[in-house]
């Protein structure tokens, strides 16, 4: 075998090569081996379309082979002449050409349809414009309706405004309350903490966040035998299901833990809470003398 200059090139071909079978070289495939058989079998040209080689460098190339037999005489082949062609470029071309193609004719569709809707529309809006001709006259008969209405409204806003008050002497007398609450609770010697049905806290006082070591912004709204402190919470989770499910009532002792590390006795009772339609469960906690 040789190659020309462009072929050693494209195929990586050095002088050691000279003289090797087509089927030994890394160029080789099975197509172009096939190629050539049938070329010299048959004694006629034959041609591969775009037949793809990777570099080294991960580039794709695409070349058009087209193997030639070189007679020698009335029986004989001398071999045969493989050309190729670098046809990257024009398959490049013609993709890109076929996909512009296949966008234009989108676009060709897409515009008829356009032209469809817009066709529709124009037709929607000239009926459109009958019924809003229709339906300024009922509005028109509205508005002397909402006269009438406002009239009516005016003398509601005035009730309204007397509830208002009414709703504002109560929120201030809520707020009092709450606030009553929150010092009897903060007066307290016991810490007091408030579950709603699915234990989850509800009202944490000061006391009861000096005694168990957790805070009452950090309680709010999560289950009570979740919560992380000195105090083991977790001991009395089957005393508060028993106070939400039955009603019962329980008082223990158990250790835990003072703000220096010290030692405490704290005697914990749970109570289920009772009331109209109200339903959870009362924990207070004290120090054992």
């Amino acid at each position: 075998m040789v190659a020309s200059q462009k072929a050693a090139q494209l195929f990586s071909l050095g002088a050691h090569e000279v003289g090797r079978s087509l089927s030994e070289l890394t160029f080789g495939s099975a197509d172009l081996h096939a190629c050539f058989e049938r070329a010299r079998l048959e004694r006629r040209a034959v041609q591969l379309k775009e037949v793809e080689r990777v570099l080294a460098s991960g580039e794709k190339l695409y070349l058009d082979v087209d193997v030639t037999p070189m007679p020698s005489g009335a029986a004989a082949l001398a071999g045969a002449q493989i050309t190729f062609l670098d046809v990257t470029q024009a398959r490049r071309l013609r993709l890109e050409l076929r996909r512009a193609n296949l966008e234009l004719e989108a676009a060709h569709e897409e515009l008829r349809a356009t032209r469809l809707e817009l066709r529709g529309l124009t037709e929607e809006l000239q009926a459109a414009n009958e019924e809003l001709e229709t339906t300024n006259e009922e509005l028109q008969s509205t508005n002397e309706e909402l006269e009438s209405m406002n009239e009516e409204l005016e003398s509601t806003n005035e009730e309204l405004q007397t509830i208002n008050e009414e709703l504002r002497q109560r929120g201030t007398e809520l707020n009092e309350t709450h606030a009553l609450f929150g010092a009897v609770l903060g007066s307290m010697h016991v810490g007091v903490a408030v579950l709603d049905r699915e234990l989850r806290v509800f009202t944490w006082s000061s006391r009861m966040s000096e005694l168990v070591g957790v805070r009452a912004r950090d309680a709010a709204g999560k289950h009570f035998a979740s919560l992380e402190g000195p105090l083991a919470l977790r001991e009395i989770a089957a005393s508060l299901r028993a106070a939400l499910e039955e009603r019962e009532e329980s008082t223990r002792t158990i250790d835990g833990e003072g703000p220096h590390g010290d030692a405490l006795k704290l005697e914990v009772r749970v109570s289920p809470l009772r009331g109209d339609g109200m339903r959870g469960v009362i924990v207070l906690v004290g120090e054992v003398s």
